[in-house]
This record gives structure tokens, sequence and C-alpha cells, in this order.
């Protein structure tokens, strides 16, 4: 019976935000690749101020107040930069070293497990896309980039949030997945017909499927192996040929 390595799951995913959180900061405090960072930090001082003052008169207005959403939203605009930054970072950390490092991410390294694919065939790179484009948002972060980006100030607060609780919803399921199916495949292994394991354990489908392949692997080579004969052979016999034509 396969284990399902829940909790080694979620301590190597915090495992990987600590990589991840420590590769952003430090492209995103380079000037030349986030040239807002002094701006972004000045409104993010003066955003913090007020909403603290406004917590004790008003806990309600945070969220209404019409400085502390306009200030909001100028930290989604200068944090285009950086949120840039993180997206790229988060896709090729999850979406492409993982699928060249064969299902592991350093937390999963660390925690002995990995991700494999179920549809009886090797893990793809598609597959790695896919799973880390929903839990890991980069979807929605990128469609949230897109919306600071080109829409009004008043178009992006409505479509923002709606955006937001999508992501939030979409992670919900596939965490819930995790926890309460017996297999451990969350949504987003669902759709890119993934399954995380313990490292070296496999389905009996999967383990089926590569035995196979070496079984054809060996058949073959043993039927290519008397043509190989056959040929040296040949090749034998016509230099003995051309030694008596001499």
């Amino acid at each position: 019976m396969i284990r399902k390595p829940t909790f080694r799951r979620f301590i190597a995913y915090i495992v990987d935000l600590l990589v991840i959180s420590i590769i952003v900061s430090a492209f995103s405090s380079l000037q030349f690749l986030n040239p807002k960072q002094k701006e972004y930090k000045e409104v993010y001082s003066e955003y913090q101020t007020y909403v603290n003052e406004l917590s004790q008169t008003n806990p309600a207005g945070v969220f209404s107040d019409e400085k502390a959403v306009g200030l909001s939203y100028d930290l989604s605009l200068l944090g285009v930069y950086s949120s840039t930054i993180s997206l790229v970072v988060s896709f090729l950390y999850f979406g492409v070293f993982q699928y060249f490092t064969k299902g592991r991410t350093l937390g999963k390294t660390l925690l002995g497990i990995e991700v494999i694919s179920t549809d009886k065939k090797e893990l793809r790179i598609t597959q790695t896309i896919i799973r880390s484009a929903i839990i890991n948002s980069l979807i929605t972060s990128a469609i949230l980039i897109m919306l600071v980006l080109f829409l009004t100030k008043s178009a992006y607060l409505k479509t923002s949030t709606y955006v937001q609780v999508l992501d939030f919803a979409l992670i919900f399921v596939s965490v819930g997945m995790v926890i309460y199916r017996d297999d451990g495949v969350g949504l987003h292994d669902k759709l890119a017909h993934t399954r995380v394991v313990m490292k070296g354990e496999r389905p009996e489908e999967v383990s089926s499927v590569k035995e196979a392949k070496v079984e054809e692997k060996e058949v073959k080579e043993i039927k290519e192996e008397p043509k190989k004969i056959t040929h040296k052979k040949t090749t034998k016999k016509k230099k003995v040929n051309k030694k008596e034509d001499e």
C-alpha cells in the first residue's frame, strides 16, 4: 500500500516557500530589476502607519476607507516588478526545476517525497507546470499583474477581488482533497495527472509500466544481438575473401 505523505508535503512546501522568498528578496533588491523599490517602501510605510491609526478608531473602515484603498492600489502598481520576479522564480522553481529533478524540489528532497505521473508515462514538464500554476498561484499572479497594468484603478479594485477569491477557492479545494482523499491527490494533481509519494515508492500501475519498458528494451536488445553477430561474421568473411583475392 502506498503511503500518503500529507504532513511531509506541508513541511516541504514551507521549506520551498522559504527558498523562493530568499531568491525573490535577493533579486528584488537589485535596482535594475526592481527600479520602484524605493517608492514602494515609502508608500508601504505610509500605508502601515495609516492603517494602524485607522484600525484603532474604525477597524471596519480598513477595507473601505478611500485613502487606505488608494494606498493599497499604489502598492500593487509599484509592486509589479517584484511580483513579476516572484512569478518568474516560482515558475522556474516549481515548473521547470522540479521537472529536471524528477519531481523533487529542495523541500521534497529533504522530506523524502517526490511527484510522479499517474497516466502511465514518465513525469513531463507540462504536468509540473500545470500543477504549480494552480497550487502556487502562477495563473492568478499573472492575471493580477495584467489587471493592475492595463485596467483603471476602479476596475482593478473590483476585478482583483474576484481573482483573489478564486485563487483562495482553488487552493482551499486542493488542500482539502490532499487531506481527506485516501491517495492524497489534490485538485492540482488531478488536473495534471500527478501524485506525491514517498521517494522510491510507486503505485502498481506506474511500476508495471516501468517494468514493461525495461522488458521491452531487453527483448529488443536480444533480437538485435544475432544481427550484430551476423554482421560481424559477414564483415570478417569479406576481409578474408579480400585477402585471398589479393
